[in-house]
């Protein structure tokens, strides 16, 4: 069945492959033109389950953190994750694609991906050891806005 499946999604994927620009660009104009639409449906989303509210969150508090000046280094986040902002900080330096630098990340021309993906952890709560491990130092880099958006038409 998995056989079957990939011979479906072939075509699929290859048009996605060769429409890349295409597909990265037309959610920013979607996005401008449905922005009430957009909100009510991420707070239906967040919602549905404490893991949906709490990656919400702290994706927020991290951007927020990261992107702004006169970031609160005392956060409570801060805390809950195990790690500083600066320590954030160091661990992103590091992985920065070749060929961009630091002020790409403030840009939003990279993103902070997650190397093992969110949607394979279990967890309802900080206290949870998936918790921790999705969000640990060493489950997160930086890539390429248009990188990490592809990554999720990769078939394994």
């Amino acid at each position: 069945m998995e056989e079957r499946m990939k011979e479906r999604l072939e075509p699929v994927l290859k048009w996605c492959k060769d429409n890349k620009k295409r597909i990265n660009e037309k959610p920013y104009e979607w996005y401008a033109n449905n922005k009430d639409r957009l909100n009510k449906y991420h707070r239906k989303y967040r919602i549905k389950s404490p893991k949906n509210l709490l990656t919400e969150r702290i994706r927020h508090l991290i951007n927020y953190s990261l992107r702004r000046k006169g970031i609160e280094r005392d956060n409570k986040c801060w805390k809950l994750l195990g790690y500083s902002v600066e320590q954030l900080m160091k661990r992103l330096n590091k992985t920065i694609p070749e060929g961009y630098t630091w002020q790409d990340f403030l840009d939003g021309k990279l993103d902070i991906d997650h190397i093992k993906s969110i949607k394979s952890f279990d967890y309802n709560n900080h206290t949870d050891k998936e918790f921790q491990e999705c969000w640990a130092l060493n489950n997160l880099r930086l890539l390429t806005v248009n990188d990490n958006r592809s990554k999720r038409f990769n078939v394994k």
